[in-house]
């Protein structure tokens, strides 16, 4: 296989005093689809700010092209073709974040199922988040759905809902 065109490797980043991103890792190859997964507030979306540079780094490395770019700044990363569109069109602009999240959570009860699959039949690999931590990246010939939401969500699909 071809040397990865992006790299993250053990990265930890955040906001402020806040960690998000503990330990990360994943690497992206040319030509290649890589999916990252995750429930609400896991941290998809400060991999992605990570990767263009618009977060604050505490460890690790980040490499793009065979070249670290951890420092550089957002700047110069989007130069070399690096950038980040936020998501914003999904969102209750009156509410608070967590009334975000609450009403998320209420309009897509079951969509964990349905997205993986969507993911199945667009991605090459998946890389699947909880919790700010990375949990796993797996080809997807490799794995099942079962198998990508137990990770999602922590325990196995066949398991009972806690109460």
């Amino acid at each position: 296989m071809t040397a990865p065109i992006l790299e993250l490797d053990r990265v930890t980043a955040g906001y402020g005093l806040i960690t998000v991103l503990d330990g990360v890792g994943l690497r992206l190859h040319p030509g290649e689809i890589l999916a990252v997964l995750g429930a609400n507030g896991s941290g998809k979306s400060t991999v992605l700010k990570t990767t263009a540079g618009l977060t604050r780094m505490l460890g690790g490395r980040v490499a793009f092209a065979g070249h670290d770019i951890t420092r550089w700044p957002a700047h110069r990363r989007a130069a070399e073709g690096i950038g980040y569109v936020p998501q914003t069109r999904n969102v209750f602009v009156d509410l608070t974040v967590a009334d975000n999240l609450r009403m998320g959570a209420f309009l897509r009860p079951q969509s964990y199922a349905r997205d993986v699959e969507e993911v199945f039949a667009l991605c090459d690999t998946v890389t699947v988040m909880r919790d700010g931590e990375y949990v796993s990246t797996d080809l997807i010939a490799e794995t099942s759905v079962d198998q990508i939401v137990a990770r999602l969500v922590g325990r196995e699909v066949a398991d009972p809902f806690p109460k």
